[in-house]
């Protein structure tokens, strides 16, 4: 298939040279107005936003919905296009002291990134504008939940090597699926026979937004609160890390509300056994789930395991047992 770029145009001057440029690398490219509905985005492969004559502090400036394309595809902003990724997603525009217009040098330049490979510092760029990015955005939290095969030191050993592969990776920590496909790729040469399921997620507290990748992991478990009802979170799902490399790693998202509780377990839990060797099972801890009153993410967890332990009437684990609970505000 044929890599395509969009270009949202948001009124820049140089909206056709951009154009230039891709096109040069023998990259097909559309330009489309930001507002037009004349294209669909899931027919491109990566998507440009412009410059613009406006600031994005104005009310009639171009505010576009990106929540859709956030996470789907590679976004690149150029000057107001920066400052609107940055202003959607939560960071700070402002004022800049000055007006900068003209000629000026880059003093920084992100080597790591693929995407400027080629770019050296102090190489001559042209400015425009009057705003400045003040705060890049955050309230973003990452998660991994991770279970490695056996109980034995290789588990443990394992499971060391899955914390440092996921402090090694220099990537963007906000893509579930580049992250998982990371490790993986270093696992499949050293985890035989054997395998570590794992869950990353990314919640974006501005968004209400959870984004998550299974690798043959147990999913997430939600109470919607308005609903008054738990549910697990239908996702798509691969095989552990460690067996072979995988070709695509889905990325699940879902929307969260106010006072919704989000729950990642290992099956350490669900899978925990009484005297008679009946399963706690996954139906029983959504119940447990939606059980508790408490505002508390402390209260809620400490009544998942005081349960838990009733259920098992002194039976002890037999396996490893991991829960993670937030609350959303």
């Amino acid at each position: 298939m044929q890599n395509k770029v969009l270009i949202l145009d948001f009124g820049s001057q140089v909206t056709q040279l951009i154009a230039r440029r891709v096109r040069e690398l023998n990259i097909y490219c559309e330009i489309h107005p930001y507002n037009s509905k004349k294209f669909n985005v899931d027919d491109f492969h990566a998507v440009i936003l412009s410059g613009s004559p406006y600031s994005v502090r104005n009310e009639d400036a171009p505010h576009p919905d990106l929540s859709k394309i956030k996470g789907k595809k590679p976004l690149l902003g150029i000057c107001y296009g920066a400052q609107y990724l940055v202003h959607f997603f939560g960071g700070k525009v402002g004022s800049s002291s000055s007006r900068e217009y003209g000629r000026a040098n880059l003093s920084f330049v992100d080597h790591s990134n693929e995407l400027f490979d080629r770019i050296e510092k102090g190489s001559q760029v042209w400015m425009s504008h009057s705003d400045t990015i003040i705060e890049m955005p955050d309230n973003q939290w990452g998660f991994i939940v991770a279970d490695a095969e056996g109980h034995s030191t290789p588990a443990a050993v394992l499971m060391a090597m899955t914390c440092s592969l996921l402090h090694s990776y220099s990537g963007t920590p906000d893509e579930p699926g580049d992250v998982i496909t990371h490790i993986n790729k270093t696992l499949c040469k050293v985890a035989e026979p054997s395998f570590v399921t794992a869950l990353y997620a990314v919640f974006d507290a501005n968004q209400r937004t959870l984004r998550f990748s299974r690798a043959g992991h147990p999913p997430p478990m939600v109470y919607r609160r308005a609903e008054n009802k738990s549910i697990e979170l239908t996702s798509e799902v691969v095989h552990p890390m460690g067996i072979y490399p995988y070709d695509h790693v889905p990325v699940n998202e879902a929307k969260l509300g106010p006072g919704d509780r989000l729950l990642f377990y290992t099956d350490g839990i669900s899978e925990r056994f009484d005297l008679a060797g009946n399963a706690y099972g996954e139906n029983r801890l959504l119940r447990q789930l939606a059980a508790d009153s408490a505002d508390n993410p402390r209260q809620v967890l400490d009544a998942i395991i005081e349960d838990v332990e009733q259920f098992a009437g002194g039976r002890p684990p037999d396996d490893d047992q991991a829960l993670v609970l937030g609350i959303v505000a």
